[in-house]
């Protein structure tokens, strides 16, 4: 079921069905959520949990006994119940079940609220261990931006900007393993703020941004400035994503906690770059915003 909140100035609507933010617009109309077309990707804005990425043959270890789960994990294909849903303001929650215990097993409750002040949309997440042991766990987001943006421009228009000069080189993101290959590396940046937008640029697949100064990037046509801007310091990492060999017309920009399967790690889920512990009882938040430009 579809959800709706409001301000003055945006609005936005929110899927119960994976509590997947579907549609941001401002007050004029224009929508900055890709619509999600199968033609290219039907995602529009999942959540990412209790994995980032993809696991190596899809399997894990999880305190010494393996687990299998699909890219970017289960969460996404959950049905979430709507807590709230009023004025600016809407609130979602997800929790274990016996099926979720077959691909990870530790208990546990999600919550997500999306809230618009203003314009600028938060978004956060608050993860409650309800087990009676100490959890691991990752998360992250995955939302897709419409480029060009109202049709304005071309795709090659657009950039990606950090907030501080950054010297990026990405992991190699195998597309038959779907593990990131960490001695193979791609430089994308060199010293600057910039990196030019095109469809080339994910040719050998999505950005891994490991080694990131900034918390804050902007995604915009270089001439009028339109786009979207994306705060993210409590999280480690961020991925960017266009499908590879197509002209699809959007951009992900997806703050993360935890990664891919990389060939430095070990197969084992706790030990694996960006995992977090949670103990029994305990609860934690995370927030991203989302700005129009």
């Amino acid at each position: 079921m579809k959800h709706e909140i409001k301000s003055q100035t945006a609005s936005v609507a929110i899927e119960s069905f994976g509590a997947e933010l579907r549609s941001y617009q401002d007050a004029s109309g224009t929508e900055y959520m890709w619509k999600g077309d199968p033609k290219y990707w039907s995602g529009v804005s999942p959540v990412l949990f209790p994995i980032v990425g993809a696991l190596k043959d899809e399997k894990t270890l999880i305190e010494g006994k393996t687990y299998s789960m699909k890219q970017h994990g289960f969460l996404r294909k959950m049905e979430f119940d709507c807590v709230s849903c009023q004025g600016n303001k809407a609130v979602f929650s997800a929790s274990s079940t016996e099926e979720t215990l077959k691909q990870y097993p530790y208990r546990f409750t999600l919550t997500i609220t999306y809230a618009l002040n203003e314009s600028v949309l938060n978004i956060r997440y608050e993860l409650h261990n309800t087990d009676d042991r100490t959890l691991t766990y990752m998360l992250g987001a995955h939302p897709a931006f419409n480029i060009p943006l109202a049709g304005q421009g071309t795709f090659d228009e657009y950039v990606i900007e950090f907030a501080q000069e950054e010297t990026l080189a990405c992991p190699y993101l195998n597309p038959v393993t779907n593990v990131l290959e960490v001695e193979k590396r791609r430089t994308v940046l060199d010293g600057g703020k910039r990196i030019p937008v095109s469809h080339t640029l994910f040719d050998d697949g999505a950005l891994v941004f490991d080694a990131l100064k900034s918390r804050s990037v902007k995604l915009y046509h270089i001439n009028s400035g339109r786009g979207v801007e994306m705060h993210f310091a409590d999280f480690d990492f961020l991925g960017i994503w266009s499908p590879t060999h197509t002209d699809a017309p959007f951009i992900c920009l997806e703050p993360w906690l935890g990664m891919h399967d990389r060939t430095d790690e070990s197969g084992v889920y706790e030990k694996k770059i960006g995992a977090r512990t949670l103990s029994a009882g305990s609860s934690v938040s995370f927030q991203f915003d989302i700005l129009p430009l």
